[in-house]
This record gives C-alpha cells, sequence and structure tokens, in this order.
C-alpha cells in the first residue's frame, strides 16, 4: 500500500499548481514513510481538510486500517467519499474501489451491495484493475444477481492484462467461454 501512497505523491506533484501544499505533501509521505505519525497525520489533516484529493484518500486509507492514525472506519468512508468526487482520475479510481470495499462489507456503513457495484464500476472505468478483478468475482459468486460467468470473464480479462495474476488464474477456472 506504501507504493499506492508513493503513486499519488507523484501524481499529485505532478499537478499541483501550489508549491506551498506540494511541499507540505511531499512533507507528509515522507513523514508517513519514515513512521513519523504526528507528523504525517497532521499534515494530512490539514491538507484533506482544504480539500486536496491525494490527501483525502492517503488520509482515509490511514483512518481506515488504522495505520499511522487512529482506526476510523466511518472517517475513512467520509474522506474516501470527497476523494471520489474529485476531479482527478486517479485519485478517484482508487476512492472508489476503497469505498466500494467498505460498502460491500458494511464496514463504517450500512452493507449496500448496490452501491458498492457502482462505485468499482466506477473505479474500473478509470482502470483502476482492482476493480475489474473485484467486479469478476461479483458477477462469478453471483451476488446480489444470478451467476454470470460470460461477465465475470470479461473483468477477470481486462484485470488479467493490466497484470493481476489471480484474475489470469480465475480465467482458467471459468467453464463458460
Amino acid at each position: 500500500m506504501r507504493g499506492i501512497l508513493i503513486f499519488l505523491f507523484c501524481a499529485f506533484v505532478l499537478n499541483a499548481s501550489d508549491h506551498d501544499e506540494t511541499q507540505k505533501f511531499m512533507q507528509a509521505v515522507e513523514a508517513f514513510n519514515k513512521g513519523e505519525c504526528e507528523s504525517a497525520e497532521r499534515i494530512y489533516k490539514e491538507l484533506a481538510d482544504a480539500g486536496y484529493p491525494d490527501a483525502l484518500f492517503n488520509y482515509g486509507w490511514m483512518k481506515e486500517k488504522g495505520q499511522c492514525a487512529r482506526q476510523d472506519v466511518k472517517g475513512a468512508l467520509e474522506l474516501y467519499e470527497r476523494a471520489v468526487k474529485s476531479q482527478k482520475p486517479k485519485v478517484r479510481g482508487l476512492a472508489s474501489y476503497r469505498l466500494g470495499l467498505l460498502y460491500m462489507t458494511g464496514r463504517g456503513t450500512a452493507q449496500d451491495v448496490g452501491r458498492a457495484k457502482q462505485l468499482w464500476q466506477l473505479s474500473d472505468s478509470l482502470e483502476y484493475p482492482q476493480a475489474a478483478l473485484s467486479l469478476g468475482l461479483y458477477y462469478l459468486q453471483g451476488i446480489n444477481e444470478p451467476k454470470n460467468e460470460k461477465e465475470a470473464r470479461r473483468y477477470f480479462t481486462r484485470a488479467c492484462d493490466a497484470g493481476l495474476q489471480p484474475a489470469c488464474e480465475l480465467i482458467k477456472n471459468l467453464t463458460t467461454p
């Protein structure tokens, strides 16, 4: 997951218009990676409160996982909801995927399988391959609707083509071409 945080750091730097916020975000990433949790959380919170999409996602992930922040799944859910509304496709893709997981499992909110599917479809449309894998499993298992191996194969193929080996393995076990 630290790879995602570093990726978001790079995405933020390339798109940032304000040097001060870029510097703050860099400080937060560095503090997190060094295990300087108090500093990382303080900076991420400040940036998230100001609405910076990358910080919304990173701080949400920290709260969801209880990594360098007190675990607060409801707080993470709120941050992800805000990140999904951002104009940054990469952040929207990551946040909609994580938010979908929370809705699918009912963590921090009432379980809502339909909302989870909708969020994963958004994430998949933004080319986040883990969402395609999750949608493939959704159709393979027949969650909330009849099992559909054809749709499962379609999503597994997207995920496999993006390099997710578990999706490639799942394709081998499908009986429907």
